[in-house]
């Protein structure tokens, strides 16, 4: 989509700042997840999405000459969106702030290469030009998924609390810089089932699935951040 930065130019202040949003939402596997590296249009709503978390705005706050969303198959969303609301909190972006203060350091990272799953793939070609796709550990983690820093960072896979479901601070991070792109002080949450729903009137919707701990024994390490 870089080659349209010249067109935002043309865009006012507002309609970049939803774009930015879109497009920092969507997903940066090309090769497992491809139809979620672009936003895309799909009834009325313009969505992105990595298919842990996800962002539409109306169609109609986006510019008429937009073209950077693509035409390919995308999943259904009015699927994930929940027809009734079973709370109602409004969540400052302050007290998102001050959730994400809380959350430790660390210097183990999830691999870039492998995106975490320890294997990677290459093309091999052999002496009669016949190409092979392998797949095999990654060379940069040697397997395990991660790699270690030198400067400390937060921990993105630490668990938060929104009533009676976790979600990772990597998905707060990302709520908390979505909000700050598009200038939110607030949003309404509206529904949490096996994720939690946040709307800002009828034209922003965000949603964050769940991701549960995998024991109680990692529970009791990493005492739960609770955002609400």
């Amino acid at each position: 989509w870089k080659k349209n930065i010249a067109l935002m130019a043309e865009y006012t202040e507002e309609q970049n700042r939803f774009l930015n949003a879109l497009h920092n939402s969507t997903c940066d596997d090309y090769e497992h997840f491809s139809p979620l590296v672009e936003p895309f249009i799909q009834d009325g709503w313009c969505t992105g999405t990595d298919g842990h978390h996800l962002l539409r705005v109306k169609q109609a706050l986006i510019p008429e000459n937009e073209v950077w969303f693509r035409k390919t198959e995308h999943p259904d969303v009015k699927s994930v969106i929940p027809t009734e609301f079973n709370t109602k909190k409004v969540i400052t972006y302050d007290a998102i702030r001050a959730a994400l203060d809380k959350v430790p350091m660390t210097n183990e990272v999830k691999c870039e290469d492998c995106h975490g799953d320890g294997t990677v793939t290459w093309v091999y070609n052999s002496v009669d030009g016949i190409s092979y796709d392998m797949r095999g550990e990654c060379p940069v983690c040697g397997g395990c998924g991660e790699v270690k820093l030198e400067d400390p960072v937060k921990d993105e896979n630490y668990p938060i609390k929104i009533k009676d479901i976790f979600i990772s601070s990597k998905q707060l991070i990302w709520f908390a810089k979505t909000m700050l792109t598009l200038q939110l002080k607030n949003i309404c949450l509206c529904s949490v089932t096996d994720r939690a729903y946040f709307r800002r009137d009828l034209d922003i919707d965000m949603l964050i699935m769940s991701c549960k701990p995998e024991s109680e024994k990692e529970l009791s390490k990493n005492p739960p951040i609770i955002l609400v």
